[in-house]
């Protein structure tokens, strides 16, 4: 059921090609596509631009976008944590962009519970916290977060704006084209192993872009602590797996079930202390 339409509408700025950022994310999922080696026989021109791609500067500490006020505490309404957390990726993924002179497209949002009709699952009914590529809507699941901030009061705000940003990183992702390269790969490796570790490998990614967030968005937000970020793993993938049990008859396009615990930790903390999305590999393995 449908608790809010929208939270955010897309802005009207044109999005500006050819970025230098366009082009990082481009090599990555050219890295990502590595493991696959079907793909190597089909797309051998795809190496030929790895090795053309340029880098951007790490982003320092000097250059990190500047938030105020800093809230000692997160905030205990899952709405508004949902807007503190959205405004902050708008602000972070903006800067980022900008400085390689892309535009950020914030997506539209949308607040439900239970469950939630989305021309990404039709005619399937969708649960959790997910983006669909379609309508560049994120579909933010209330019961789940809330679910979160009651069985882990210490790191439920932690493990809420998690899930909230995995999905908004795959709208980034969307944006830059890298999405659209990983579907090719998948349907070029086909059924199987490769195609499965693909989606592992990009899940990862969405991992390690979460966590570049965070290590921007803490200069507001200083309840987004390292120390935090390995429990609110465990309490997302908790409470999401609990509720995906319960509820049989929605589909789940997010269900925190890629990889190990160790792997996303792994993932996220990177992203978190570098700050930088070249830190991003996606072979890289704790």
């Amino acid at each position: 059921m449908p608790v809010s339409p929208s939270l955010h509408g897309c802005p009207s700025a044109p999005r500006q090609q050819g970025g230098i950022l366009l082009k990082l994310l481009l090599g990555l999922v050219i890295l990502l596509l590595i493991g696959a080696a079907l793909l190597f026989k089909l797309r051998p021109e795809l190496f030929a631009m790895l090795q053309t791609t340029p880098a951007i500067p790490a982003p320092s500490t000097a250059q990190a976008p500047v938030e105020k006020p800093k809230p000692i505490v997160p905030p205990s309404d899952s709405r508004q944590l949902v807007q503190a957390v959205l405004l902050s990726s708008e602000n972070v993924l903006g800067e980022l962009m900008a400085r390689a002179d892309q535009v950020y497209k914030k997506p539209q949002s949308q607040l439900f519970e239970g469950s939630v009709s989305n021309p990404c699952t039709a005619p399937t009914k969708a649960s959790g916290t997910f983006y669909c590529s379609k309508n560049k809507t994120l579909y933010i699941d209330l019961g789940q977060l809330q679910q979160l901030q009651a069985d882990y009061p210490a790191e439920g705000a932690v493990a809420q704006a998690y899930l909230i940003m995995r999905s908004v990183s795959q709208h980034a992702s969307a944006q830059t084209g890298l999405y659209a390269h990983f579907k090719i790969a998948q349907q070029i490796a086909g059924k199987g192993k490769d195609s499965d570790e693909l989606k592992l490998r990009f899940n990862l990614l969405k991992d390690c872009f979460t966590g570049v967030w965070a290590g921007y968005a803490r200069k507001r937000l200083d309840w987004l602590e390292e120390r935090q970020l390995g429990p609110a793993l465990i309490a997302a993938n908790v409470v999401t797996q609990s509720r995906l049990q319960q509820d049989s008859t929605s589909q789940w396009p997010e269900p925190i079930s890629h990889g190990t615990s160790s792997q996303r930790e792994y993932a996220l903390k990177l992203g978190f202390t570098s700050g930088d999305p070249k830190s991003c590999d996606p072979f890289i393995r704790p």
